[in-house]
């Protein structure tokens, strides 16, 4: 779990946040009126399936989304200050010191022309201003502090000499290099075994206690949300559909396309069994469904009411909300936590049959 959140303002605000892109279809709207924080120390995960607008969403952050294509609206500020429509010069500035990213493929983001010290040295002289020496030595803590064996050496290593582990290490390393105040990490541990994505994650929560950083995790991993998130944000077809406390949404979700990512978390022993995984995909963002955009995969889905009007994200209490018409006549199964609000992900398998209609025994 990352860090208990203190009594403050929120570090970064996202306040109807949403992205036009221009595609050889025209123009599609891929993000949609997206709105929510990210507390000092704190962790949220942004949840959902590729092609949700996770990604698309954490890049707006930092302004990373060309502007000849894209269009983008609302509000994005990071403690108070509005980031969009910043100069490219002012944004150098946030980028790397105060907000740092860490993004899914290491080996397409690191510059395989440049050692990897030179790499973070240039990012640590360019925001602190040090000697390269300084900078060196900087490099050196840090790719240790990640748990890069002999780092004094691999310094002069380049990115293919380096396993996916080691390097989304250095990632990590070049990303803490400046003890940033809030780390985007797109979906880090994608690409690693399962082995090494539990040190990858146990190092970022120690490296998250020691800095006192927040965290903006971008998965659609479950697994990963119970280990590391405070709170869980969801998203489908480019807006939210549910936010929470982790232990809170696992527990009892409030939306169909919550339950049905959960139920996709495969459950104590599986063996010889059929895993089972939400049918359809995503619907593109020129062809969005009238209605809740999510009625065609949903089992709960009632004809004439889930595919009428688009259902507004509502709150439910206590932090929560929930984008469902449907929502307070549903039973949703959860995946049960400890009493402590962990969210761990428990060994029972979600329980209950599907009645005509959509709704549990």
């Amino acid at each position: 779990m990352g860090l208990s959140k203190p009594a403050a303002g929120p570090l970064l605000e996202i306040d109807r946040l949403s992205v036009d892109i221009r595609g050889e279809h025209g123009v599609a709207r891929v993000v949609d009126e997206v709105s929510f924080a990210v507390g000092p120390r704190e962790t949220v995960a942004l949840v959902g399936e590729s092609g949700s607008g996770k990604s698309v969403t954490s890049m707006s952050v930092l302004g990373l989304l060309p502007p000849r294509i894209t269009r983008t609206r609302g509000s994005v500020r990071f403690e108070g200050r509005e980031l969009l429509g910043l100069r490219s010069g002012e944004l150098d500035r946030v980028r790397g010191d105060d907000i740092a990213m860490i993004f899914q493929e290491p080996m397409t983001s690191l510059n395989p022309a440049f050692t990897i010290g030179e790499q973070i040295a240039e990012q640590v002289r360019c925001h602190r201003g040090v000697s390269r020496k300084a900078a060196r030595d900087r490099a050196v803590e840090v790719l240790d502090l990640v748990g890069v064996p002999s780092a004094a050496e691999r310094l002069k290593a380049y990115p293919h000499e380096f396993s996916g582990g080691m390097r989304q290490r250095v990632m990590m390393a070049m990303a803490l290099s400046c003890e940033p105040k809030l780390l985007i990490a797109d979906e880090p541990t994608t690409a690693l075994d399962v082995t090494i994505q539990a040190l990858v994650l146990s190092e970022l929560r120690a490296l998250q206690e020691r800095f006192g950083m927040s965290v903006l995790f971008i998965t659609h991993d479950l697994g990963v949300v119970a280990e590391i998130a405070d709170r869980v944000v969801v998203m489908y077809g480019g807006h939210l559909v549910e936010t929470g406390r982790t232990a809170e949404v696992f527990a009892a979700p409030q939306h169909p396309y919550t339950e049905a990512l959960l139920r996709s978390v495969p459950q104590g022993d599986t063996t010889g069994s059929r895993l089972w995984s939400i049918p359809g995909a995503i619907p593109t963002p020129e062809a969005m469904p009238d209605g809740c955009r999510f009625h065609p995969r949903c089992p709960h889905a009632k004809p004439g009411v889930c595919d009428a009007d688009e259902p507004p994200l509502e709150p439910i209490g206590d932090g929560r909300s929930s984008r469902c018409v449907r929502r307070e006549e549903l039973r949703l199964s959860g995946i049960g936590g400890d009493a402590g609000g962990t969210g761990a992900l428990a060994a029972e398998p979600l329980g209950g049959s599907v009645l005509p209609g959509g709704d549990r025994k």
